[in-house]
């Protein structure tokens, strides 16, 4: 999995970190976010934004996604919808948004689709229990397309690359990108219990 966590809130200046594809190929993100479900494998890149609740502003956060696509490839017809998707030529959608808000910090996960598996997150994404029914927004099926079906020559690294800088220009910020490795516990505390927790959920 290939991430690039940022934070929106201009009240803090933390760097944009880069995280190192694990080990596993696709995981379904749908605990702890309580809205929205997020598909992850190595051909997508996953983008978290964290702000203080005042400052949630998903889409400010999907101009910075379009604005680095765009500067990748100025011709690229890419839109942020109402429901905070992204769709490429007016029809496919590339990215799709999960939130959560808490008392006083929000976060906006989103994914751009570069080379993913799209047989593969058809069949994840399909309900397998009937009858439920949930707060969240409700998921509507959409046609999707990958970024590298558009332009061959786009890649998840220079996807982020352009993220990371359109991020900092839209921020003020300055940061570098800081490569983070999520399996290392002395630079994150707590990441193995926690990653436990949401495989046992």
């Amino acid at each position: 999995m290939e991430e690039c966590p940022s934070g929106g809130d201009r009240e803090t200046s933390e760097p944009v970190a880069r995280v190192q594809p694990s080990d596993h190929e696709t995981e379904r993100d749908t605990a702890r976010s309580g809205d929205g479900t997020v598909f992850h494998d190595l051909g997508n890149v996953n983008l978290t934004f964290f702000t203080s609740k005042k400052n949630y502003d998903p889409h400010r956060n999907l101009q910075v996604l379009t604005s680095a696509l765009k500067g990748l490839r100025p011709d690229m017809d890419v839109r942020a919808t109402g429901r905070f998707d992204i769709l490429l030529n007016g029809h496919h959608k590339i990215s799709g948004t999960a939130a959560k808000l808490g008392r006083t910090a929000a976060y906006h996960h989103c994914t751009l689709l570069c080379s993913a598996d799209r047989a593969l997150l058809s069949a994840v994404l399909k309900p397998t229990c009937q009858g439920i029914k949930s707060n969240p927004t409700q998921s509507v099926p959409s046609p999707v397309k990958n970024l590298l079906d558009e332009d061959p020559t786009l890649d998840c690294d220079s996807i982020m690359d352009s993220v990371a800088s359109q991020y900092n220009t839209e921020f003020g910020f300055s940061s570098p990108v800081t490569l983070v490795d999520p399996s290392n516990e002395l630079s994150l505390p707590g990441i193995q219990i926690m990653a436990r927790e949401l495989l046992a959920f």
